[in-house]
């Protein structure tokens, strides 16, 4: 990882680096969950998630930062660890619902 990056740490070598942002990766795929959930259920914790939109819009880019550095460090052909592919795939597909839930509500008011 860079210095100033954001994330708290220091420089390590980029192994080291890979596994922590697919950790963090995991993470943010896991707070994902767990804010569907409560939005679903608990309809006051939908006024409290909304009014968090700055928050999302950091993590949001972080997460654009590290998927541009993992491209950037993994060569093509390269063959990932399982967990490694697993990890990258389910944040894209939980990002992907939260992309289509807010497509549709834009598409819906408009």
């Amino acid at each position: 990882m860079q210095e100033g990056c954001g994330c708290g740490g220091s420089n390590v070598n980029k192994a080291s680096d890979q596994m922590i942002y697919m950790d963090i990766l995991n993470h943010m795929g896991d707070h994902l969950e767990d804010e569907h959930y409560e939005d679903e259920h608990h309809e006051e914790e939908i006024e409290v998630h909304h009014g968090g939109a700055y928050m999302a819009k950091s993590q949001l880019y972080k997460i654009e930062k590290y998927a541009r550095e993992l491209q950037k460090m993994i060569p093509e052909g390269y063959d990932l660890d399982d967990w490694m592919r697993s990890h990258i795939s389910q944040a894209a597909d939980d990002l992907g619902e939260v992309y289509h839930k807010l497509e549709y509500d834009y598409h819906s008011d408009h």
